[in-house]
């Protein structure tokens, strides 16, 4: 960046996405059951260890 210029900085994660089916499972028994399943699960979330991407902004005109 110039001398006198302004500018910033982004940072985004990585995203990867997952779908099938979810597994749920708990210490005790909820409505009778320990383990609960989610069929056609699809998440999208950070991909772990991961620090982002940075990229620079462009100079405000």
């Amino acid at each position: 960046m110039p001398a006198g210029q302004v500018g910033w900085v982004d940072r985004n994660t990585h995203l990867q996405s997952a779908s099938g089916t979810y597994e749920l499972h708990h210490k005790s028994k909820h409505w009778g059951h320990y383990v609960w399943y989610v069929k056609n699960f699809s998440g999208t979330g950070p991909v772990p260890q991961e620090a982002g991407v940075v990229s620079p902004g462009t100079p405000a005109s």
